[in-house]
């Protein structure tokens, strides 16, 4: 039975961050907050590496074979396959407003409003 002078720790309170080596180790980086591996995209609920290192280990483990430079180049190449998703609307957003003006409907859109949603008159 516990007494009620012990106190219950909490996740915020350990200070518990992300570790840059954790990505050369095992396949992580920090995503908007949170640790996603970048073999699977998979995500881990709190910053600590144990629960980095037994997701790799048990869901990743042909990976453990990988020379330095291996793991390096591996790591750099999944890491812009992460960012590349996200960057795709903002190209195809920046590649619609390079559309000349004169090919729009009058009053649609001009130049000041792109990518702004209007209704046609």
């Amino acid at each position: 039975m516990r007494s009620m002078a012990t106190k219950r720790r909490k996740i915020d309170a350990e200070w518990r961050s992300f570790q840059e080596i954790w990505t050369e180790n095992y396949f992580f980086v920090q995503h908007f907050g949170k640790p996603v591996c970048l073999i699977c995209n998979g995500s881990v609920g709190v910053n600590k590496e144990f629960n980095i290192k037994r997701h790799y280990e048990t869901k990743h483990a042909k990976f453990q074979e990988l020379s330095a430079q291996a793991r390096t180049d591996e790591v750099w190449r999944l890491k812009v396959s992460l960012e590349k998703p996200s960057s795709f609307f903002t190209k195809k957003n920046a590649e619609f407003c390079t559309i000349k003006a004169d090919s729009r409907p009058p009053g649609y859109m001009n130049e000041n409003q792109c990518g702004v949603n209007i209704i046609p008159i």
